[in-house]
């Protein structure tokens, strides 16, 4: 069980962005939201619910939903 929970916790902190931690903290809250309302519907679901979702925020904006993009000066 432990190790559920560490991937759940990755799985926040990279959803909300690694550097803010209040990104972190409402990514949390979103997979939460999302686990329990794709839970009702069906529970075999609900862990890919969370793992395609990291991965539509992963394809849209790569730094996470609150993270910052790096601008390089050449």
């Amino acid at each position: 069980m432990l190790h559920y929970s560490r991937r759940k916790a990755f799985a926040a902190a990279i959803f909300g962005g690694l550097e803010n931690p209040i990104g972190i903290l409402i990514g949390g809250l979103v997979i939460g939201l999302l686990e329990q309302v794709f839970g009702i519907i069906n529970s075999n679901i609900k862990e890919g619910i969370t793992f395609l979702t990291v991965l539509l925020i992963l394809a849209i904006r790569p730094s996470g939903l609150m993270g910052r993009k790096e601008i390089k000066k050449v």
